[in-house]
């Protein structure tokens, strides 16, 4: 057999291989799609809403429990109330479009703390759930102090939270929410060196913030089995 020849077969040999392993990412990829379809047509539609900019009302203080409200003329002094806890609230609504009754699982990831119950929204519902940031003085001061010695633009992180919805079936998906907030409650007194006290109303959003993430979604193939569907 002359070297042409078996050259040829050679080439013929490797296209029809290139054409199988082709074919075969194809009904691969048409099967995920179709097994993806058949998930996303049962999951409820979750939208999470910050309702705008953290402000300073609200804002509490404490050297035990129960907080009491901050006044706007409140002083901080450090060292000697840098283990005062100051805490701030927010609230985030999270709300199902349908279809089917959504189970929703908060978690205080870090920062923060909340009530993490299961809650149940029914289609067309909403269901509001408060966020509670607690720090001492001294942990503030130092968010303060990275939001304006560092390049990061939106502020560094206080607080950051999950709202999760897990299908109830073994087929389904996992679908996670992040919430973070970003930047401190405080900022110091420009005529008195340790000295803090909280930002006004009027100022407080561009200096703590809230966004919500993109969110993340697990396609289960089978949860059972921790089985994904990966892309």
């Amino acid at each position: 057999m002359s070297a042409g020849v078996i050259a040829m077969q050679a080439w013929y040999t490797r296209k029809s291989v290139a054409a199988s392993v082709e074919a075969t990412r194809v009904a691969e990829s048409a099967l995920r799609e179709s097994q993806i379809a058949r998930i996303e047509a049962a999951v409820p539609r979750l939208s999470v809403r910050v309702n705008g900019p953290v402000y300073v009302t609200g804002l509490t203080y404490a050297e035990k429990w129960p907080f009491t409200n901050v006044p706007q003329s409140a002083t901080f002094v450090l060292p000697r109330d840098a283990e005062r806890l100051v805490q701030v609230q927010h609230t985030v609504t999270v709300t199902n479009d349908g279809p089917g009754t959504a189970t929703i699982t908060p978690h205080a990831v870090f920062g923060g703390y909340m009530m993490e119950l299961s809650t149940q929204i029914p289609p067309g519902e909403s269901g509001d759930f408060d966020l509670l940031i607690a720090r001492p003085v001294s942990e503030w001061a130092d968010l303060e102090r990275k939001a304006r010695n560092t390049a990061i633009s939106r502020g560094p992180e206080a607080a950051r939270f999950t709202f999760t919805y897990e299908g109830p079936r073994d087929a389904d998906v996992t679908e996670v929410h992040e919430v973070v907030i970003r930047g401190s409650v405080l900022t110091e007194s420009e005529d008195a060196n340790g000295v803090w006290r909280p930002h006004s109303d009027t100022d407080f959003g561009a200096f703590m913030n809230i966004e919500v993430l993109p969110a993340k979604r697990t396609y289960w193939r089978s949860r059972a089995a921790r089985e994904e569907i990966r892309g």
